[in-house]
């Protein structure tokens, strides 16, 4: 003790004298509790031997600042709510279902912030930080892992704004995992043996409140893990266990809506292995959360988008595709933070950022084949200067600037694109049959056509009948296989024809005929009506599993164009078919089109060599 005593006043006094550095900053902002977290550096500095968890509390303290816990009468009411619907929960999924208001519409709000710098006690973090290097220490699988690496992605005490896990939840977690290796005499030396051991031996105990929970919230409602609270569950996990990992995500996809998160483990020999693996990524930036704080816009009278409000997250972009440090112009606003910002959930949502320096603003590792459109703030308004700027797959950049002394004739079946999945949901009516019988059982029938040729776009496929008779009964049928049906319409000549549904063997048949084109099933050999009396039938529409993005007869449409001063129209026009023509488009520009009746699923586009590139 003698010796903690003589140092730390030392310490004290060099960090007073360089008052800008984090540790300063994060005991001024500790306040009241600044006794608490100077407890916690005295304890490690009293040995030598307790360098390296001095280092440990060193950086959980300067990095602390900024994380929190939410607070509110509702988030207690919700939190104790869970507690007396599932009183045997591990504290772990607790700590994922307690965060759900912050990203789910519970109808619960935050009211305040527990800050971890203001409230952490100090025998929580001793014992945190003694319980991780017992880990750093003894596990053979982090020999290779350096110590930055160590306190990044194994020693924080929390991931995000979850309520921080009871002290002994990551010993009884590790007491489980050195039982079970005990038991089995083996020793994991990777970190895909830790995980698996953790998994099949260890943590299948949760299953149960990982799909259809039940929610204290008002309503109750049941909630199945989204990918991010998943990987919250996985990371707290692995963590507790041992095993270094982290939570990596795209804010916005770059060529559909959307985002997604997943789980990474930290592996010194690859650039980075996903638990759940991200098949044909395309993003315009991949981030990682940290718990360390990272350089983030500096406030000012203009908004900060709210991705760039937290500084807990890093770019990792280039451990996952190609990528290009993309340079612009700064539009004449050298004072202004720029973004780059990619079109995603029907409008331009900010991905990067930079700061101007001599006209010009450089973005490092931007994700290739994507367009970007340069933009910035003004108090809270959105602006945006110059044309989008599209980059390609071999780093080069295309300013994609409408010529209106060209124009083309656009032709357009689809307002979003189509995946080598969804294709195949068309592909299924191949070799479905239309039969039609006068018997319920159809011991004897008439095959009246065959769908060979199905629409590309995953709209309507017509059935012509050219020579029909007049049958009660009539089906879709596929023989060995099943009738892939979101809706099928009998006609006789112009008139939609009604009666029963009825399959084989009780299967609802309803889904064919309920009149959503979203809704779908995959029927076991056919699907028929029963029209009460025999009826001719001329015509015939069916429609495969579909994402009701094509062109729908009767609905309007309204395609822009993005010029100087933004997106442009150009007129609308209610579809007659499953096509479009909009005749004197300006050519080379960046084109949307809309549904201005219902969806949400539309994406930009370029005609290039007669044909529609989503991007």
């Amino acid at each position: 003790m003698r010796t903690c005593l003589f140092y730390l006043p030392i310490l004290l006094f060099c960090w007073a004298c360089h008052r800008a550095a984090p540790l300063e900053q994060a005991l001024e902002a500790a306040g009241e509790n600044r006794a608490e977290l100077e407890k916690v550096i005295a304890h490690y500095s009293q040995s030598p031997e307790d360098s390296l968890s001095l280092k440990a509390a060193l950086f959980l303290i300067e990095n602390m600042p900024g994380h929190y816990t939410s607070e509110g009468r509702d988030f207690r009411r919700y939190r104790e709510g869970l507690d007396s619907l599932h009183p045997t929960m591990s504290h772990v999924v607790k700590s994922v279902l307690y965060t759900l208001p912050l990203r789910t519409n519970l109808g619960i709000y935050e009211e305040g912030r527990v800050e971890d710098v203001e409230n952490i006690r100090a025998d929580y973090l001793i014992a945190h930080i003694d319980r991780k290097m017992a880990l750093w220490r003894s596990c053979p699988w982090l020999s290779n892992h350096s110590f930055e690496e160590f306190c990044e992605y194994l020693l924080p005490y929390r991931v995000t704004a979850e309520p921080l896990l009871p002290s002994d939840t990551t010993a009884d977690l590790w007491r489980k995992m050195a039982a079970m290796m005990d038991g089995a005499q083996f020793t994991p030396t990777t970190l895909a043996d830790v995980r698996l051991l953790l998994r099949e031996k260890v943590g299948k105990e949760d299953d149960g409140y990982l799909s259809d929970v039940l929610l204290s919230a008002n309503p109750p409602m049941r909630y199945t893990l989204d990918c991010l609270s998943t990987c919250l569950y996985d990371v707290l996990s692995f963590r507790a266990a041992g095993i270094p990992s982290a939570i990596d995500f795209v804010p916005y996809w770059a060529h559909r809506n959307g985002s997604h998160s997943w789980t990474t483990l930290i592996e010194p020999t690859s650039a980075n292995r996903s638990f759940s693996e991200v098949n044909n990524i395309r993003s315009a930036k991949v981030y990682r959360m940290t718990y360390s704080r990272n350089e983030r816009p500096s406030p000012g009278t203009d908004k900060i988008p709210e991705l760039f409000q937290d500084p807990f997250f890093k770019d990792v972009s280039a451990l996952y595709m190609p990528v290009t440090d993309l340079q612009t112009a700064d539009g004449g606003h050298p004072e202004k933070t720029i973004y780059l910002s990619v079109f995603n959930n029907l409008g331009w949502q900010p991905i990067a950022w930079g700061n101007p320096d001599d006209g010009k603003v450089l973005f490092r590792d931007m994700g290739r084949n994507v367009v970007y459109l340069p933009t910035y703030y003004v108090g809270n308004e959105k602006c945006h200067f110059g044309y989008p700027l599209w980059l390609h797959t071999d780093g080069t950049v295309e300013e994609l600037c409408p010529d209106t002394l060209q124009t083309v004739t656009l032709h357009l079946t689809r307002k979003y694109p189509l995946t080598g999945t969804k294709l195949m949901w068309g592909m299924d009516l191949r070799g479905c049959r239309v039969e039609a019988s006068s018997r319920r059982d159809f011991h004897t029938a008439d095959t009246l056509a065959q769908v060979d040729r199905v629409n590309p776009a995953l709209g309507w496929t017509e059935l012509e009948l050219s020579a029909p008779g007049a049958y009660r009964y009539w089906r879709i049928s596929k023989q060995g296989g099943f009738v892939p049906l979101a809706e099928v319409r009998f006609y006789n000549q112009s008139e939609l024809l009604t009666g029963v549904p009825f399959q084989a063997e009780g299967v609802p048949s309803g889904q064919a005929f309920d009149g959503d084109v979203l809704t779908f099933e995959y029927y076991p050999s056919w699907v028929g009506l029963d029209f009460g009396h025999d009826v001719p039938v001329t015509r015939i529409r069916l429609l495969p599993r579909t994402d009701d993005n094509g062109i729908n007869a009767g609905e309007v449409y309204e395609l822009y164009y993005y010029g100087a001063e933004g997106w442009q129209s150009l007129g609308t026009q209610v579809a007659t078919s499953a096509e479009l023509e909009f005749p004197k488009v300006p050519a080379h520009a960046l084109y949307w089109l809309r549904n201005l009746q219902r969806g949400q699923e539309e994406r930009i586009f370029v005609w290039r060599d007669g044909r529609v590139i989503f991007l």
